[in-house]
């Protein structure tokens, strides 16, 4: 008789030990309802579709979350091996381009679908950035170099690949961007430190012409912050900010002629003229001649490029505090839209939200919204990604930031 209580014993345990999961499932998802029910902000509304990608932190061995929802209230998610960030470009009006497999990808649907595999001059690793044109019709995506690529390292080690989805022009340089640009008409410009990291070198390509860098002279006593370069009304340039050991700043305008790079302007500033380091990279972006940053407030400030005759920047500020909710963890430059990736803390829980709106007109916004935990995480014990790439789908949502796709 005991054997027997034993034994009921030993299987009650053994169903209990199978249950735990899904007691820990439900709870965890009642815990997290309970805690969210706490905010404010609306949940972002089933039928505004978003394609996006929650990003692992982890060097090595970590998985980034890809998730794509549907106007119809339906999403679906996927692990993907990944270093850092995965980036993922929007081309054209519905095309969204990744690397994948030493290749890139041109494809709708995150996960099956129709897709077009596009094979780079060389063997692509992981995907580090991707811009497009004004247009949206070319992409440039930096990329590191494949290990299984036989090519000599002391070539470079970093693929850089001009594509429209049909053609593809792959360049190697041995540095990150400090700033890129692709033109409407197919033409690419990247700025790398030169091999002693006090000036930078302007390596410009295109799908006919073979690349050529040319590097700027350091200045004097003066060391330049990161660079930033675009092609305005067809003419090339690059702005950079400078300062000093004593503390004096400043900003150095360059322009492309037929004599190659020439230094056209320089000026110094005051550190209300200047924006200093509150122009940080990665808070920062170029669109149509000018040069945008985010704010702490939260807001948005802005200059224009300046010309050969101007003396002095002039900062423009917009406030963001009605499209925004939190501090600001991400963007994605998606033409003329901004979609934004803002965090804070409620009732001690972290929580992401989404917003967007248009840059020539702030009145046409979207958001904040929460972000569904289900486009952060995998499985119950799985940690909340930051995301960092995410892009509003549907015709509603995009008509009503004043976009017709």
């Amino acid at each position: 008789m005991r054997y027997k209580t034993l034994g009921w014993i030993v299987v009650g345990a053994f169903i209990a030990l199978l249950a735990l999961p899904f007691v820990l499932l439900a709870a965890d998802q009642a815990w997290i309802g309970v805690k969210r029910a706490d905010i404010d902000t609306p949940t972002l509304p089933s039928q505004v579709a978003v394609t996006g990608v929650a990003a692992t932190e982890e060097t090595k061995g970590g998985k980034n979350l890809w998730f794509q929802s549907h106007s119809d209230g339906t999403y679906e998610s996927e692990l993907k091996d990944g270093y850092y960030s995965s980036p993922l470009v929007r081309v054209g009006s519905d095309e969204f381009l990744y690397a994948d497999d030493e290749q890139l990808v041109f494809a709708q649907n995150l996960r099956g679908g129709e897709e077009r595999r596009l094979q780079p001059g060389y063997k692509l690793g992981y995907m580090i950035s991707g811009i497009t044109s004004d247009s949206g019709e070319h992409a440039l995506v930096m990329s590191n170099l494949s290990w299984n690529d036989p090519t000599p390292r002391e070539n470079g080690t970093f693929v850089y690949t001009l594509t429209d989805g049909e053609r593809e022009k792959s360049i190697l340089l041995d540095y990150e961007a400090f700033s890129s640009v692709v033109t409407d008409d197919g033409q690419a410009l990247i700025v790398t430190p030169d091999d002693n990291f006090l000036g930078f070198c302007v390596t410009t390509f295109s799908y006919e012409e073979e690349k050529n860098t040319e590097c700027l002279e350091p200045l004097v006593g003066k060391y330049l912050n990161d660079p930033i370069v675009d092609v305005i009304d067809g003419s090339a340039k690059l702005f950079s900010e400078w300062i000093t050991d004593e503390q004096s700043k400043g900003w150095v305008l360059y322009e492309q002629t037929d004599r190659g790079w020439e230094l056209v302007n320089e000026q110094q500033a005051t550190e209300e003229t200047s924006p200093g380091k509150r122009l940080e990279s990665e808070r920062s972006f170029t669109k149509e001649g000018k040069v945008y940053w985010f704010t702490e407030e939260p807001g948005l400030s802005s200059f224009a490029f300046p010309t050969r005759e101007d003396s002095e920047l002039e900062i423009h500020h917009d406030s963001l505090a009605d499209v925004m909710d939190g501090e600001l963890m991400s963007f994605t430059v998606d033409g003329d839209i901004i979609h934004c990736v803002s965090a804070r803390k409620d009732q001690g829980e972290d929580a992401q939200f989404v917003s967007s709106f248009n840059l020539k007109d702030l009145t046409k916004h979207t958001g904040p919204w929460l972000i569904p935990r289900t486009f952060e995480t995998r499985g119950i014990f799985d940690v909340p990604r930051p995301i960092t790439v995410i892009y509003f789908t549907d015709d509603a949502t995009l008509q009503q930031l004043g976009v017709t796709r």
